[in-house]
């Protein structure tokens, strides 16, 4: 808000009555030639002007009453836009020729030196120089400030203070700062709190909104207000549900949670694979884990370095931590014995001493957290939510395992692989083999690559292996093959919906 009003009261400016008696000079002679006030060694005759530069810190000044009348009764007067105020700023007896003042805040006076039926009437102006009021500004940092009509918000227990700064046409200088005076508002009650300064610093301990004034200018004054508004951080935590959500992101991010909830409680129906808890170590199958993160959303106020206003920051963030871990195996099929090579009393003794079997491991080590995350800001003095980022992390998320087949030879009795002929010393036979197959199954993948829908992929049919076995027997020495043979077996049955 601007006002403008002229500097003019009709009544005198206070003056401090412990102002310190003036040096006034004494009287050299009378003469007889023409009167005149003598001030600062100059002539100032009736109806001139005295004019001296104004300083709020020289308020006494001297006059002396010069050629005279030998034996004139004198009596000295000081007028305030015409009416007698003599008592009020003479220093001394006002009979004599020398006549001190002291004018306080006064700017203009009238001098009369009263000499008989005579007088010699002078202004005695205290000049100050003019100026203007342009701007008035509330300062947080250089980066941080607000002009007139605006409002600076600042965090509370903020450790760097706010200055009110003023901007003039033209410099002031110190003398003549008696027309700066500040005021605020607060709770709708304006009160002076300073005056004569181009700068204040505020104290740390204010609160809420206050609007502060200034009115300020040479002859003409000006007034300009600010407000600062200090403001609390405010933080807060709420859990996010799929309604809540504030846009299309969070509702995605949400949904992509529950299909991913939805579909790796399918993964129960895989034959080895374990319900644990993450890093759990699990002895009968591969443990898989899923553990929602929930979704939660954060407010608080942060001031903008950059800008008079703070703005309030909001983060939503979930998901959820998926993985499988863990190694297993288990027998797929039992070598036929009619595949080992050699004679008969061989496979009769394999069937008696040996159990070979084709066994496929799995071994899984995969998953992670996957999380979603959006972060808003909103200014004050602004309606408007702007998207800051919104991303996912890590955008895909694979639960695969590997499998493999391999071959292996227990015996039924005794202690030694080397097997007799009917106790025959020197017939004898080692039996040796290997299963070869590998396959990897991809159980369930997460993903959301940006510009995209989020997607869930989980494996519905089944997973085959080509199992490919080599036997070979040890016989008295010599080494016998028996033809490879093969067999697909179904690792995964398939998983119906």
């Amino acid at each position: 808000m601007e006002e403008i009003k002229e500097i003019i009261s009709e009544d005198p400016p206070p003056i401090d009555t412990d102002t310190p008696e003036v040096d006034v000079p004494e009287s050299e002679d009378e003469g007889e030639g023409e009167p005149y006030i003598s001030f600062r060694d100059e002539k100032y005759k009736d109806g001139d002007s005295i004019v001296v530069a104004y300083d709020t810190e020289i308020t006494d000044f001297a006059f002396l009453l010069k050629e005279y009348p030998k034996e004139a009764v004198i009596e000295w007067q000081v007028l305030f836009l015409g009416t007698d105020y003599t008592a009020k700023y003479a220093q001394n007896e006002v009979i004599y020729d020398n006549f001190g003042i002291n004018t306080g805040e006064t700017k203009r006076l009238t001098i009369v030196a009263n000499y008989n039926d005579e007088k010699i009437t002078v202004e005695f102006i205290r000049e100050s120089e003019e100026y203007q009021l342009e701007e008035l500004w509330a300062i947080h940092r250089e980066t941080r400030k607000a002009k007139s009509g605006e409002t600076l918000y600042v965090l509370e227990d903020s450790e760097e203070p706010v200055n009110l700064k003023i901007d003039t046409d033209s410099k002031i200088s110190t003398t003549n700062l008696n027309n700066i005076t500040w005021y605020k508002t607060n709770t709708e009650v304006q009160n002076i709190f300073d005056q004569n300064k181009t700068s204040l610093t505020l104290p740390n301990s204010e609160k809420n909104k206050i609007k502060y004034l200034v009115e300020v200018g040479n002859p003409l004054s000006l007034k300009k207000d600010v407000d600062v508004e200090w403001f609390e951080k405010d933080y807060s935590k709420t859990k996010v549900t799929i309604g809540s959500g504030s846009n299309s992101f969070v509702k995605k991010a949400l949904e992509l949670t529950e299909l991913t909830k939805k579909y790796s409680e399918k993964l129960d129906k895989i034959p080895f694979i374990r319900r644990a808890r993450k890093n759990e170590n699990i002895s009968n199958g591969i443990g898989f884990y899923f553990d929602i993160i929930p979704f939660q959303k954060t407010l608080e106020n942060i001031e903008d370095q950059n800008s008079r206003l703070y703005y309030t920051k909001k983060t939503i963030v979930g998901g959820f931590d998926v993985g499988l871990s863990g190694t297993t195996k288990w027998t797929v099929f039992g070598i036929p014995y009619e595949k080992i090579p050699g004679p008969k009393w061989i496979k009769d003794k394999a069937q008696e001493y040996v159990v070979a079997e084709v066994y496929v491991s799995a071994t899984a080590k995969a998953g992670g957290e996957l999380k979603a995350k959006q972060i808003e800001h909103k200014f004050v003095e602004s309606n408007r939510w702007e998207n800051i980022s919104s991303g996912v992390d890590p955008a895909l998320i694979k639960l695969d395992v590997a499998l493999e087949a391999g071959a292996e030879f227990s015996l039924l009795k005794g202690d030694t692989n080397r097997i007799k002929k009917d106790d025959d010393e020197f017939q004898w036979f080692t039996l040796h083999g290997s299963a070869r197959g590998t396959a990897n199954a991809e159980l369930l993948s997460i993903g959301w690559v940006a510009g995209k829908d989020p997607d869930v992929y989980f494996l519905r049919k089944g997973v085959w292996i080509d199992i490919k076995t080599n036997l070979y027997a040890i016989v008295i020495g010599k080494k016998i093959e028996a033809e490879p043979f093969y067999e697909k077996v179904e690792i995964i049955p398939p998983v119906n919906n």
